[in-house]
Formats: C-alpha cells, structure tokens, sequence
C-alpha cells in the first residue's frame, strides 16, 4: 500500500480560488518559485536545500505547469475534466 515506485508525471497544477474557471501556463520561473515554496527544504543541511531547489527547478523545466483558478463550487469539476479532454 504505502510503497515507494515512479510513475511519469504530466503536469502541475497550481490550484488557486477565482471568480471564474481558468487554467493558464505558468512560466517556468514563476513555477520552480511556486513549487520550491510548496515544499519543506531543510533550510539547516545544505546539500539537502540544493537538492531541493534543484529538483524544482528540474521539473519546472520538463513539466507542463499550469495555474488553476476555480470556483468553490461543482463547476470547477466539470470545467477541469473538459480541460483535460475527460
């Protein structure tokens, strides 16, 4: 159940409250910045920060990074599974 594989990664979300429904590409700056602040760096140990910041950048760079603004509501749902073609 809980065991350690890999599995291709498509894309990243970037989930945000909205008055409407969007989903727009995120620069590839602006993503390895939003994905290094979401994750827990051991800012004490620096191999493990420059670990981090690579990685973030590595997948900012070979991922598709997308902002989603939505709605709380049902819609949001309907409108992300058309954006994926579901």
């Amino acid at each position: 159940m809980a065991e350690n594989g890999r599995a291709q990664l498509g894309g990243v979300f970037f989930i945000r409250h909205a008055a409407r429904n969007y989903v727009e590409p995120v620069p590839k700056a602006q993503a390895a910045t939003e994905l290094f602040r979401a994750c827990f760096p051991t800012f004490w140990y620096r191999p493990g920060m420059e670990f981090a910041l690579e990685f973030c950048i590595r997948i900012a760079n070979e991922v598709p990074c997308k902002a989603f603004g939505f709605r709380p509501d049902e819609s949001a749902v309907d409108f992300l599974l058309g954006e994926l073609g579901e």
